[in-house]
């Protein structure tokens, strides 16, 4: 099954780490346990030649 997470930016200005918290309306709705995250890059800031990202972790709480 498929299950939005919601969309996110990435601040050029920010530190370049940064969290993005899935709002509870959201979250309250999946209460399974998820073999894979997709993450679909929309716009890399109009840098044609390339989209980099080092990391993308991913924290959650075990389903009851």
């Amino acid at each position: 099954f498929n299950f939005f997470l919601g969309k996110y930016e990435y601040d050029l200005n920010g530190r370049p780490a940064q969290v993005f918290n899935v709002p509870e309306s959201i979250a309250s709705k999946g209460n399974q346990r998820v073999r894979a995250i997709m993450m679909r890059v929309l716009n890399n800031h109009e840098n044609p030649k390339f989209t980099c990202l080092y990391r993308l972790q991913v924290h959650g709480v075990l389903p009851s």
